[in-house]
């Protein structure tokens, strides 16, 4: 899923909850809301020392998006996770033709 998505382009940065950049995070987007074990539709490859990401999807949709420091399994205590949070359900939908505003995620320590 890295870079082949011949849709729309999500774009944005990964902080901390201070709003510094988080490097070494991949964003995903899977086109359920339950996002348990499968695989996203895209996925990011990881962020940059400014924690900035370029998703490329598929196609014009809606995806539910978040940012996780390693990818496969469930997270684990300690590894840094977020999601979109512009939405209660943490979706987006991108249009044909639509270049969505940037998008910021926060991530966090995930505490049990």
């Amino acid at each position: 899923t890295f870079g082949r998505g011949g849709g729309p382009e999500l774009r944005g940065v990964v902080t901390d909850p201070a709003g510094k950049g988080v490097a070494g995070v991949h964003v995903f987007a899977y086109t359920d809301k339950v996002i348990g074990h499968q695989r996203p539709a895209a996925l990011s490859t990881p962020t940059g020392a400014d924690g900035a990401f370029v998703v490329r999807l598929p196609a014009p949709g809606t995806y539910y998006v978040g940012a996780r420091q390693l990818y496969g399994d469930s997270p684990a205590p300690g590894e840094l996770f977020g999601m979109y949070e512009e939405s209660a359900d943490h979706g987006l939908t991108v249009r044909a033709g639509e270049k969505p505003a940037e998008l910021k995620i926060v991530v966090e320590p995930i505490r049990l």
